[in-house]
């Protein structure tokens, strides 16, 4: 069995349910209307009709403090990683989010009493590299583009199952831990990896 010392959590739609949160905001701020149940693609906004521009603001309007706060982690997410960082392994949260979200991200994380060793938001910035350089041991993350890039540089990764990512995570096979949520994610994840914390040099 594997050990793991440190680990990459994502936070959108990987802590939390963001989608429905990103179709109340589309209707808000651009009067476009899509059901949650039909985001079946990353770039979701191509088949909607929705400029770049626009599914860019809409991520904006996401991340503004009062939407930040108001979001309820999924079941079972903070308990699994309480008891990671219970067992040594030290946990970093990283998003896509730019950093003008760091406060207000910080907030929320101290409220819903999930621990992190290491906060870090930047827009469009390779996590894998991020990863790599800061020796993290297990990726959770519902990208499908990092998904397949961890399988192909053989990083362990995790994710929640979506229809926007079901095909990377059938082509990932095995190499893919997913669950449909999270106390079914973390049990795989626990049949798989040991937790400790970093050995010191």
């Amino acid at each position: 069995m594997a050990t793991v010392h440190r680990i990459l959590v994502d936070i959108d739609s990987t802590l939390y349910d963001m989608v429905p949160l990103f179709a109340r905001c589309a209707a808000v701020k651009y009067g476009v209307k899509f059901s949650a149940r039909d985001y079946d693609h990353w770039d979701y906004w191509q088949k909607i009709g929705m400029t770049l521009e626009q599914w860019l603001g809409t991520i904006d309007a996401s991340h503004e403090p009062a939407r930040v706060l108001a979001n309820r982690p999924f079941p079972g997410a903070v308990a699994a990683i309480r008891a990671w960082a219970a067992s040594g392994a030290k946990i970093y949260i990283v998003s896509d989010r730019k950093p003008v979200a760091f406060e207000a991200t910080g907030r929320w994380l101290n409220a819903i009493g999930l621990p992190k060793h290491e906060l870090y938001l930047a827009p469009r910035f390779d996590k894998l590299e991020y990863a790599r350089a800061h020796g993290i041991d297990l990726v959770i993350d519902d990208k499908p583009a990092l998904i397949a890039a961890c399988v192909a540089a053989g990083m362990p990764v995790a994710t929640l199952q979506y229809k926007y990512n079901a095909a990377e995570i059938a082509i990932g096979g095995s190499a893919v831990i997913s669950a449909a949520n999270w106390p079914a994610l973390a049990a795989k994840i626990n049949a798989r990896f040991s937790f400790a914390p970093p050995k010191t040099t």
